[in-house]
């Protein structure tokens, strides 16, 4: 039984300048079933980046506090990183006159 979707998606590249090949989607679902007479939960949330002919994907996983500890560590470093990249992308490209 899935009690909650959230789903979110995009291409990555702009519209008509490159193939359509590349894109990021993000999964987040609370699964709950039946086991041995009572019920058990988990978020299962995953994390997907394509560039064409490359596809990675993340788990973020998880049933239990300490796994969802990680999993909130693992989002939110991902996030940290990806925000400093963004600002170290931006800045080359004014360097180079490219913005």
């Amino acid at each position: 039984m899935i009690l909650a979707v959230a789903l979110s998606g995009t291409a990555l590249h702009q519209p008509k300048r490159h193939h359509s090949g590349a894109y990021v989607f993000a999964d987040v679902t609370i699964d709950a079933w039946e086991a041995g007479g009572s019920m058990s939960r988990s978020v299962d949330a995953y994390f997907t980046v394509s560039d064409c002919s490359r596809t990675t994907t993340l788990d973020f996983r998880a049933e239990d506090r300490a796994e969802f500890a990680n999993a909130m560590y693992k989002a939110r470093s991902l996030q940290r990183v990806l925000d400093e990249f963004v600002v170290a992308l931006e800045a080359a490209g004014a360097d180079l006159d490219l913005t």
